[in-house]
């Protein structure tokens, strides 16, 4: 075999190496090529899936802006509701207070068809989130605001 080697002279073999490695670097060439061409539309893909994420976010952000927003109005609004409602209830223990006439009224028990009518109009939904008196409680029955020994400005309750 050494023979027919010897028969095909030197530049040939290196012609035909230098063909052999040119082919394998085109090969490896090719194989580069197609790899980088692969992350470059997945590059692009990310980026596409990128956009459509952010914009998502960005919704998702706004969304919740206006929800901080609403709320905060919504706290507000409750705030000055308690305030008002707070204000009413002093001007009412004033009044107890400072007027004797208002005083025996609101001392004389509320008959029973007027409470269970008053319970009706409120409804157990209509409570006032803020009020930990105990007022619209499902049985019905308010607890005090004030003191044990103060039942005249007890919210009078049913017989029944």
């Amino acid at each position: 075999m050494t023979a027919w080697l010897r028969l095909v002279p030197g530049w040939a073999w290196v012609g035909l190496l230098a063909i052999v490695l040119t082919w394998l670097g085109w090969l490896q060439l090719e194989r580069v090529t197609a790899q980088r061409d692969a992350a470059l539309a997945e590059l692009n893909s990310t980026r596409g899936e990128i956009a459509a994420l952010e914009s998502g976010l960005e919704w998702r952000r706004e969304n919740a802006r206006r929800l901080m927003a609403a709320l905060e109005q919504r706290e507000q609004a409750l705030t000055a509701a308690r305030e008002t409602i707070r204000g009413h209830r002093e001007a009412l223990d004033r009044l107890e207070d400072d007027d004797a006439e208002v005083r025996d009224w609101l001392s004389d028990p509320v008959p029973g068809g007027v409470a269970d009518w008053v319970r009706q109009l409120r409804g157990p939904h209509d409570a006032d989130p803020g009020d930990t008196s105990g007022a619209g409680d499902a049985d019905g029955s308010a607890a005090s605001s004030r003191g044990e020994g103060e039942s005249a400005s007890q919210p009078a309750r049913s017989a029944g």
